[in-house]
């Protein structure tokens, strides 16, 4: 007889082949993104880009493998649509400056990267990023500034140190360039561009 545990059984046991065939989805979609079939790796998840929980990470690891891809135009597109359904998103705000830091569109870059600071004052990431759209823009004045005020807050860092150090020499300060490589290659002796302005200074 067809009672309630049966119901309650049947329920269970399709809800189990779901979730297996969504998680082997994912996991197909990892395995070919690993292979660099970045193509196939977004038409695996594109359905949940629509509906369900986790929408909201589709639509971020469809707009990263359309990135990939160089499909720069279609990854903005849904790291956008991302950024809509969660406001609060740093993932998306950080994710969206992939393809316009590709694109060269320096000013989107900084638009985005301000925003995340807003939220959270050191995000390393959104910082690099800023330093790099500034550099980009020869921004040298706020650069150097941006620069010195990261390694006061992150001082074993060498990436910091080397747009501080650059920073300064496209000002022409060549004596603060030369002490800031230096300290450079304390953290990063292998660093190159260290390397290269101060063995030109040599």
């Amino acid at each position: 007889m067809f009672n309630r545990n049966s119901a309650t059984f049947i329920i269970t046991f399709f809800i189990s082949l779901t979730c297996s065939a969504d998680n082997l989805m994912w996991e197909r979609s990892l395995e070919l993104e690993k292979l660099g079939f970045y193509e196939r790796a977004a038409t695996a998840i594109e359905i949940y880009m629509t509906r369900g929980d986790d929408m909201e990470y589709a639509l971020l690891r469809y707009a990263y493998l359309k990135y990939k891809q160089g499909e720069y135009n279609v990854s903005i597109d849904h790291y956008d649509k991302a950024i809509h359904l969660n406001p609060d998103s740093l993932d998306a705000k950080l994710g969206i400056t992939l393809p316009y830091m590709a694109q060269g569109r320096w000013r989107r870059v900084k638009v985005y990267t301000r925003q995340v600071l807003t939220i959270s004052d050191w995000n390393y990431t959104a910082h690099e990023r800023l330093m790099m759209a500034e550099e980009a823009m020869k921004k040298w004045t706020t650069l150097d500034r941006h620069a010195a005020e990261l390694t006061t807050a992150y001082p074993s860092d060498a990436g910091a140190l080397a747009y501080y150090a650059h920073a300064n020499a496209m000002q022409g300060d060549v004596a603060m360039a030369i002490a800031a490589y230096e300290k450079v290659l304390m953290r990063d002796p292998e660093h190159i561009e260290a390397n290269a302005y101060l063995g030109d200074k040599k």
